[in-house]
């Protein structure tokens, strides 16, 4: 089965190369976006030096704020491009960041893929809208000691949803691995459900709830599997972002029951990569 890489950059390109090289073989392709802040010369760049691996696509690119609808749509643009290029026909499409890293090797993503054939990974959690303090988009501990500031205002009110769809709200982790029909149906409803995107365009943190809830009011909604499988460590971390993952981790790592981690950083820890390389070359010895 073949499995299509989304993967969403906005800096750190060199070590966004190592997690394509280590990705890239005959049963992967990539879509990738990249925000429209990076300037042309180093989009450019970046294109070149990934010139050899032919099954890697560039979608659209959308100028991405935090927590804004902006990363929502740069989300949706690797999906759109997906369906409707004659080139990419793949069984599983997985969202991932730049900063993401494989903790198993191909052959074992391929394997797991092979044997969850229907099954949709994402994390759901139904928000309860009745209740003030779930207004706001979560998880809530995460930016309840956190300060938003748009320019000199300071978002409070913004941040609260009056008017929801008459569908339930769904949220989590944005990070995910779908089947390719339900990822036919969610660019479907993107371009023709206007209502819904207004919606959320209007609402904080979309990216953790626009596609939950799309997918919890679909078919596909008794097929998912309501986790993701990219580790994150949400202790001691700091506003709004995950704990940059470091050696320190690969125990929690290697015991997550994930096929990717992230937030990893080659500037603050490229052991971790190392160590990460050598378990997969080792699976196989």
């Amino acid at each position: 089965m073949k499995i299509c890489y989304l993967i969403l950059i906005h800096h750190k390109f060199e070590q966004a190369k190592r997690l394509i090289n280590q990705l890239a073989n005959s049963q992967t392709c990539f879509v990738i976006h990249i925000d429209a802040k990076v300037d042309q010369a180093t989009y450019e760049r970046f294109k070149q030096d990934m010139v050899t691996i032919s099954s890697i696509h560039y979608s659209k690119r959308i100028d991405v704020k935090w927590g804004a609808f902006s990363l929502t749509k740069a989300i949706m643009e690797t999906i759109l491009h997906a369906v409707s290029s004659d080139v990419i026909k793949c069984d599983r499409y997985m969202l991932i960041s730049g900063q993401d890293y494989p903790i198993v090797s191909n052959q074992a993503i391929s394997n797991f893929i092979e044997t969850h054939q229907t099954e949709e990974f994402i994390e759901a959690v139904l928000l309860d809208l009745t209740d003030d303090k779930t207004k706001v988009w979560t998880p809530f501990y995460r930016f309840i000691r956190y300060h938003f500031w748009v320019g000199k205002k300071r978002i409070s009110t913004a941040l609260i949803k009056k008017n929801p769809p008459n569908i339930p709200i769904y949220h989590g982790s944005a990070w995910w691995l779908l089947t390719s029909k339900s990822i036919e149906y969610l660019a479907d409803v993107y371009i023709h459900n206007k209502k819904i995107n207004r919606f959320f365009s209007t609402s904080f943190m979309s990216d953790e709830a626009y596609i939950q809830t799309l997918l919890m009011s679909s078919p596909f909604s008794t097929n998912i599997v309501g986790r993701s499988l990219t580790y994150t460590n949400w202790e001691n971390a700091s506003g709004a972002h995950p704990k940059t993952l470091t050696k320190d981790d690969i125990a929690k790592i290697n015991t997550s029951n994930c096929l990717f981690a992230r937030k990893l950083d080659t500037d603050l820890d490229i052991e971790i990569f190392n160590l990460l390389d050598l378990q997969k070359i080792n699976q196989f010895n």
